[in-house]
């Protein structure tokens, strides 16, 4: 507990909307600070979701030829610019769309297109500090349905988890019963120091990757590239010194015709490690823990000869852009008490929820499960010419009786198995359910999660089949929790605390336990004043002293 001796400001106080974002923009960087060496504000947080609908209308180009048959469509959100609006979140950015189809002529092919996407939320504000909003888009229920054979019209509903941090003030507004505050009054705080959150945020955008990949032996050469999709997920992202260094993984899957017409797939994963600039405020720290979001920006693949002339190769070359938050903890001092040693004062009470960073968790586990064939014929037996799968719900919170967080969702898996003329699709929702240690986190939590699917395996089990993967979660846990201080003090310069005939000097005889604060308050004076007139210590006396209460300059009276 501290005891404060301030002089007391007013300033004037901003229009609401009309603080611009503390934004720094450098060569593919934007980064948005929130809280960061700030002794004067606490940082409070709204996590919520908002749900849109999305739909596109698709051309195929003529060199296409005619389509004949949707197999199954993908939806890949992603979030571009994110920002508040008055009591609104808004953002913009785009869905990618995949659909595989079949022709008129029994070709399999694939178009990707590029949609644009905007949404908004209302999210009403205490205040208008700064904010920082983190945003993790899924697509779910991504389906399709030919229109004519030129064109097709694809639909998905985009789930953003959005969590919204604001960085609001602790210092008190001081007003007063008269037009001005007379120059020279004092103001004393009781405050306590509190945790709070800080963040830095960035965004590094067009990080190039390439990559070779070569068939796997045993595979025809290729006769034509169908589809390449990249997903690209972290896998650790530390501070180290003035560097921040993000590995992630780009999981890679193939889908194209060999030699002779047969179908054929393969999939990748290839460990990218980037290195970037940490924000300055953070260098050399080592309490600050790192939160990436990856969305692929383009993707580009061609097939191409190998070194014996053999098309065995398919030459990948793909964009993406990195949000790294950066959480670390500081210690705020808040008011909860405050009072003029001249004249009498009214303090507002408000209640704030704030925000604490508590952990990082992250890790990998194995989801397994099964779904029947579609259309079934018994003594038949398909194989799986391609298999993949995207998470399309998440969420996680915790449970403090059980002392789990709990992971729950779901994952499209996505299939093409044999047929007797032409590839079949199939597609089904896997339920995703896992539960971690939350072993030391209590109250209420906020939670941030991202997921990702890799090494997508399936195998026919007779009229089933049977589809595992590994899927790595990363989570941001956040604790909450009300704090009450003072938000404004109201100063009646006509109604000074002290009478004006009361003495010099007053002896005050306290009782065992009392607070030096709660006899300042009372007698207009204050702590430093007693310990100085006394020569007590501490903040409660013993009771069995005679305490000396100074007064303070008298102040004028106004009208």
């Amino acid at each position: 507990m501290d005891n404060n001796t301030e002089e007391i400001r007013r300033e004037a106080e901003p229009e609401r909307g009309t603080k611009p974002r503390d934004t720094v923009k450098t060569a593919g960087r934007v980064s948005v600070p929130l809280g960061a060496e700030s002794e004067s504000h606490t940082v409070t947080g709204r996590h919520f979701r908002d749900s849109t609908d999305h739909s596109a209308e698709i051309t195929l180009p003529d060199y296409y030829g005619n389509a004949e048959k949707l197999m199954f469509v993908r939806a890949v959100p992603r979030i571009e610019e994110v920002y508040t609006d008055g009591d609104e979140i808004k953002y913009t950015g785009s869905v990618k769309y995949t659909e595989v189809f079949l022709t008129d002529e029994g070709m399999l092919r694939s178009i990707t297109t590029d949609s644009p996407l905007s949404g908004s939320a209302v999210c009403p504000r205490d205040g208008d500090g700064d904010v920082c909003i983190s945003a993790i888009p899924l697509c779910s229920a991504a389906s399709g349905r030919l229109t004519s054979p030129k064109s097709l019209s694809v639909k998905c509903t985009v789930v953003t988890d959005l969590m919204l941090t604001e960085q609001d003030p602790v210092e008190p507004t001081v007003r007063s019963s008269t037009e001005a505050l007379t120059d020279g009054l004092t103001l004393q705080k009781r405050t306590d120091s509190i945790e709070s959150l800080c963040i830095q945020s960035f965004t590094e955008s067009g990080i190039r990757g390439s990559e070779d990949i070569e068939l796997e032996s045993g595979m025809p050469p290729i006769e034509e590239l169908i589809c390449c999709s990249v997903r690209i997920y972290p896998d650790e992202c530390k501070l180290s010194g003035n560097e921040i260094t993000l590995r992630s993984n780009a999981q890679i899957n193939i889908l194209c015709r060999g030699e002779g017409g047969a179908i054929m797939s393969m999939q990748k994963r290839i460990p990218i490690t980037e290195t970037f600039d940490s924000p300055e405020c953070i260098e050399g720290r080592t309490d600050v823990s790192c939160f990436p979001i990856l969305s692929l920006d383009t993707v580009s693949a061609e097939p191409a000869d190998n070194s014996f002339g053999e098309r065995r190769i398919i030459e990948l070359d793909y964009t993406y852009s990195a949000t790294v938050f950066c959480f670390y903890s500081c210690t705020v001092p808040v008011a909860r008490d405050a009072y003029s040693t001249e004249y009498m004062t009214t303090p507002e009470f408000i209640t704030r929820d704030t925000v604490r960073f508590s952990e990082l968790k992250c890790g990998s586990v194995s989801i397994g499960d099964s779904a029947p064939i579609p259309n079934y014929t018994e003594g038949s037996h398909p194989e799986i010419l391609y298999s993949d799968a995207a998470v399309c719900e998440l969420s996680a919170r915790l449970d403090p009786e059980r002392g789990k967080l709990e992971l729950s969702g779901r994952a499209c898996v996505y299939l093409l198995l044999s047929g007797e003329k032409h590839p079949v699709p199939m597609t089904f929702d896997t339920p995703i359910k896992v539960e971690l240690d939350g072993y030391g986190l209590e109250g209420r939590t906020e939670i941030l999660a991202t997921a990702a699917p890799r090494g997508v395996r399936a195998r026919v089990d007779g009229s089933s089949v049977h589809v595992d993967f590994e899927l790595d979660y990363l989570l941001a846990v956040f604790s909450r929790r009300d704090e009450e201080m003072i938000a404004s003090l109201t100063v009646d310069e006509t109604k000074p605390c002290i009478p004006a005939d009361r003495p010099a000097m007053v002896l005050y005889y306290p009782k065992k336990g009392e607070m030096l604060w709660d006899i300042a308050k009372r007698y207009g004076t204050t702590v430093a004043d007693i310990r100085s007139a006394c020569g007590v210590q501490g903040d409660a006396v013993d009771g069995q002293h005679v305490i000396m209460l100074p007064r303070k300059k008298k102040c004028p009276v106004k009208a």
